[in-house]
């Protein structure tokens, strides 16, 4: 077995046994690689392949984080969608312009989602440590671990990112955290 096909399998495994939250941080961390490289191509010399391949990837793991947030009512899903929205309006500007910068400011912002989605995902992992930690040498836990909510992202609705910018259409799906 090669090493690239260990690392494909080891990836296929880590996505089949990851909670919602890993996964959504696992999408931020690939959108961070992208938004990085991007932004480390000199403009002029471009491989317009490489740069499609890459701006569109970028796309889809920025539509399915938009996708993944709860339609509700509150103030912070409108928010998380809204910063979803506008990333994928500066990546069209960034694409038009292969600006550099604009692609640093992208990663700058999954950078932050980066960390906070990782205090999510050890907020729900500490649960499952702590009732390992007080199990018996014959592998029974002293006692069930209580199941601690993380959050629900509530549900709102977002305009979907088109061509045309302007137009908007309900777009809605969700994504449950809880532990």
């Amino acid at each position: 077995m090669t090493s690239a096909h260990n690392s494909e399998q080891y990836l296929a495994q880590s996505v089949l046994n990851a909670s919602p939250a890993r996964l959504r941080l696992m999408l931020i961390e690939r959108g961070l690689q992208l938004a990085s490289s991007l932004a480390a191509m000199p403009p002029e010399s471009l491989d317009p392949v490489a740069f499609s391949d890459q701006t569109l990837r970028l796309r889809d793991i920025l539509g399915e984080l938009l996708s993944g947030v709860a339609v509700g009512e509150t103030e912070v899903a409108k928010q998380v969608s809204d910063l979803y929205v506008f990333l994928l309006q500066h990546l069209t500007a960034a694409e038009q312009q292969h600006d550099p910068v604009s692609w640093r400011e992208i990663a700058t912002v999954l950078e932050i989602e980066r960390e906070t989605w990782q205090l999510a995902c050890a907020q729900t992992s500490a649960p499952a440590a702590a009732a390992a930690a007080t199990a018996d040498p014959a592998g029974n836990a002293a006692a069930p671990a209580a199941k601690v909510p993380l959050a629900k992202i509530p549900l709102v609705k977002v305009p979907a990112p088109h061509a045309d910018m302007g137009s908007a259409s309900p777009r809605s799906s969700s994504l449950n955290l809880e532990a």
